[in-house]
């Protein structure tokens, strides 16, 4: 059994309508922000929502909602570079993991001397970078409870391990509303991707009591709403529950890492353009 060593020094939002508190978070850190997020979500209602909350909340929010699945080094040292123009007080990441991790690196990198291309070869970030929140789409963040993550280098098509650096005042926000957004058939295929993650953490030989009772309890969740999300789409009980499961996953994985099939399907995923979650239902199955 590994050895249990717990550190979450970031804060972890989590319920129904917990995306009206981000304003106040963001108010907090100071009156500018910058929201990076995914092309395919510029219509989706819970964007338009987030916006209307940090303008209630007093903060002028500057918003990149270019990002594809084809975004790579360019785009990502392109908003670095907006960025350090415009001088956001935080960085808000809305989407999937890959904008997730795009906005982290973004958050980082701002306040550093090193380049993207030394960041990406394993150079370490030793500033502090801007204060930064994540606001997952599918209301899941493997990396939620770590220091390190999963960022695709796009000349390389590969995915990379980097170290966040010192982070300062992150946030994660689990709303299971945003996840309605989402087909009940595309939520599904996630799920599949946050099980397996559950079931290789559960595997993992650096698990521990603590690890395993967190990944069980993500596995027998998932295990009883699955078919739940499918066949009642409106009811908002099982998003719930399953948002529970990535939550606890995500705790999980923190202690123990990712395992092979989540490797299988980041390396996919960066070298043929396929989402992870595809990925990880091809794995799983």
């Amino acid at each position: 059994m590994g050895i249990l060593d717990v550190q979450i020094p970031n804060r972890i939002l989590f319920g129904i309508d917990a995306l009206n508190k981000v304003g106040e978070v963001a108010r907090s850190c100071g009156e500018r922000a910058i929201i990076i997020t995914e092309s395919e979500l510029q219509d989706n209602p819970f964007l338009s929502q987030l916006k209307a909350v940090m303008a209630r909340a007093g903060v002028n929010t500057l918003v990149f909602d270019e990002l594809q699945a084809v975004s790579g080094n360019e785009t990502i040292q392109n908003i670095i570079n907006m960025v350090r123009a415009s001088k956001p007080h935080c960085v808000v990441g809305f989407g999937g993991m890959k904008a997730m991790g795009i906005a982290r690196t973004v958050a980082a990198l701002t306040t550093s001397k090193i380049s993207l291309e030394r960041y990406l070869n394993g150079e370490p970030v030793r500033e502090a970078s801007l204060p930064f929140i994540t606001i997952p789409s599918t209301c899941r963040d493997h990396f939620m409870s770590q220091s390190r993550f999963v960022l695709t280098d796009g000349f390389r098509q590969r995915p990379v391990v980097v170290q966040a650096g010192l982070e300062n005042n992150r946030l994660v926000v689990l709303d299971p509303k945003i996840s309605t957004s989402l087909s009940p058939k595309y939520y599904n295929v996630v799920l599949l991707d946050v099980l397996m993650a559950a079931i290789e953490a559960y595997l993992s030989a650096q698990a521990n009591f603590h690890s395993d009772l967190l990944a069980l309890k993500a596995i027998e969740t998932i295990g009883q709403a699955y078919a739940e999300v499918a066949f009642n789409p409106k009811d908002i009980r099982p998003r719930v529950r399953t948002s529970e499961a990535c939550m606890l996953t995500g705790l999980a994985i923190g202690t123990t890492g990712l395992g092979l099939g989540g490797s299988i399907s980041l390396a996919v995923n960066s070298r043929y353009i396929i989402p992870k979650s595809w990925a990880s239902t091809a794995v799983v199955r």
